[in-house]
């Protein structure tokens, strides 16, 4: 898995539950290294453990792990590559859900490791999206739904996500119902496509 995502995981439960029970979890996982390189690549099964570790010291589903573990790679700032590579979708949330078709070869330019699902949008309606994925990573679909919800605040427009998938030949292929939620368009948060000095 790309060191970015076990970034994230780091990065998010060191915020939400400290710097001691995020080594408890390394322990738990049996994991030595508890401080991840975003562009460095590590063995799935790493990621894995700390996830299933997670669910247990946490007593959380792994499902809702997952999507606050992909919040937290769109608002951390050590992997703010990934957003800057994400927000090159465009300047609304909706050109940035149609444009998602394209973010596998950005990404490719940016983050040669990184490795994305293929993504298709189709549009349902004025305020309705069904995003497609299909990713050889079994159970991973959740993350996905925290990306785009933190990408959706990000934007400054709330929405209602709903996720369905199923694992067929060893790939997960989900659908993501996005809904625009009428009347709450609210500011879009600062950005710059390059990153500024202090």
């Amino acid at each position: 898995m790309h060191g970015v995502f076990n970034r994230a995981m780091e990065a998010f439960f060191i915020r939400s539950e400290g710097e001691a029970a995020w080594a408890a979890i390394c322990r738990g996982a049996d994991i030595r290294v508890t401080r991840f390189e975003p562009l460095l690549v590590y063995d799935d099964a790493i990621t894995h453990r700390l996830l299933e570790a997670a669910c247990i010291a946490l007593g959380r589903p792994r499902e809702a792990l997952l999507e606050a573990v992909g919040e937290s790679l769109i608002e951390t700032p050590s992997t703010f590559s990934l957003r800057r590579l994400l927000r090159f979708g465009g300047t609304s949330f909706v050109e940035f859900v149609q444009t998602l078709e394209e973010v596998r070869a950005r990404a490719c330019l940016a983050l040669p490791d990184l490795e994305l699902p293929h993504m298709r949008a189709e549009r349902t309606g004025l305020q309705g999206f069904r995003l497609y994925l299909t990713w050889n990573r079994p159970g991973f679909g959740p993350l996905f739904l925290g990306i785009l919800r933190a990408m959706a605040r990000d934007y400054g427009t709330a929405v209602h996500l709903r996720h369905d998938a199923r694992i067929v030949g060893g790939q997960e292929q989900c659908v993501i119902t996005i809904l625009l939620l009428e009347g709450t368009q609210r500011e879009t948060a600062d950005f710059a496509l390059v990153e500024t000095g202090s």
